[in-house]
């Protein structure tokens, strides 16, 4: 077996042995890439920022390498190496201190030949990965396993990181992360009920303003009428003029309120849904009864108009009016003169 800088020379790829060698691994270590399995080497290769072409043609030369050992071939003895770990697991006979400072050269996983010191996080690794590989030394065929299993050691063991403890899925959650988590919902309900409440205030704002429009248009139509009658064309235009605005003003303020009510609509749905979730974590026991109430008056708000603007009810609001368009124009009369005269009918009537 040739050491890990003869191969990676023949291979051209002698620019990675250093960082080979500060990833942890050492000359001897060739057996253990041969050993690896696809998910372990891929995470290997992206330790040591190797390029994808070249990691392609290390592949390669480790099939080729690990086909060579299947049919070996018979050649001069070379100097003693540590045993590789086939033939270490597999042999019976070695000394228990000699098996000892085996297993624990194979265990280490970082600094093996590195010129600077170890950080705290590599030092505990490699203790706990010594540690578990003298209690299964079989874990050290697959050396990525018994990585993941120091690192879960470290975390079961209460390891703290320099920024505080690790969000590994491993770790369990604390109860101060619980509690932060909690606020931080709270605050986020509180939050989009303010934001709804400030909806349902604004809504209630719009249709009034849009009573007021329709009410000042119904004015304007009647002294347009009246000013007809007297022939008067310039007050005539003026009015005409106001009503074309309060028109405007008032498809205005519908098309806001009926982007709010959408907005709203969609808070509710999400409310509920946050609501039903069994897997929320989150207990709505928290909420003074205050919020409780304030809650039910803003469904209930929402009930009375909640399923007037929907998708296919939208398109009916005018309804009305087109009808009424549509036959006035057919007649001959424009969509204006028609709403005058429709006035002025009433107006005889009531008269």
């Amino acid at each position: 077996m040739p050491l890990l800088k003869t191969f990676l020379h023949e291979h051209s790829l002698s620019q990675y042995y250093d960082a080979f060698i500060k990833a942890g691994a050492t000359d001897q270590d060739l057996p253990q890439l041969l050993h690896f399995n696809d998910e372990e080497l891929a995470e290997f290769l992206q330790a040591v920022e190797m390029l994808p072409f070249h990691a392609i043609k290390l592949k390669k030369g480790l099939r080729e390498l690990r086909t060579q050992e299947n049919n070996p071939i018979h050649d001069t003895p070379s100097e003693y190496t540590l045993p590789s770990l086939p033939v270490f697991l597999s042999n019976d006979g070695g000394t228990p201190t000699a098996s000892r400072e085996v297993i624990m050269s194979h265990a280490t996983i970082y600094g093996k030949n590195a010129s600077r010191p170890l950080t705290s996080y590599e030092v505990a690794i490699n203790k706990a990965s010594i540690e578990l590989a003298l209690e299964t030394p079989m874990l050290l065929v697959h050396k990525g396993r018994l990585f993941e299993l120091a690192k879960k050691k470290l975390l079961e063991q209460g390891y703290r990181y320099k920024r505080g403890r690790s969000r590994s899925k491993l770790s369990s959650v604390q109860p101060e992360d619980d509690q932060a988590k909690e606020v931080l919902y709270i605050k986020r309900k509180e939050n989009a009920q303010r934001l709804s409440d400030e909806r349902l205030s604004k809504i209630d704002h719009l249709e009034q303003q849009v009573q007021e429009t329709t009410a000042r248009r119904d004015q304007h139509e009647h002294v347009l009428q009246y000013a007809r009658k007297r022939n008067d064309t310039d007050e005539e235009k003026s009015i005409e003029i106001a009503l074309l605005q309060l028109e405007s003003t008032r498809s205005d303020l519908k098309k806001e309120i009926s982007k709010l009510k959408a907005q709203e609509r969609k808070h509710q749905w999400y409310k509920k849904r946050k609501t039903d979730r069994s897997d929320s974590g989150f207990s709505e026991e928290g909420f003074s009864s205050q919020q409780s109430n304030t809650d039910n008056e803003n469904e209930d708000r929402v009930r009375r108009w909640a399923g007037s603007f929907s998708s296919s009810q939208e398109s009916g609001i005018f309804a009305d009016e087109e009808i009424s368009i549509t036959s006035s124009t057919s007649s001959g009369i424009t969509p204006r003169e028609s709403d005058v005269r429709g006035h002025a009918i009433t107006q005889e009537h009531s008269l």
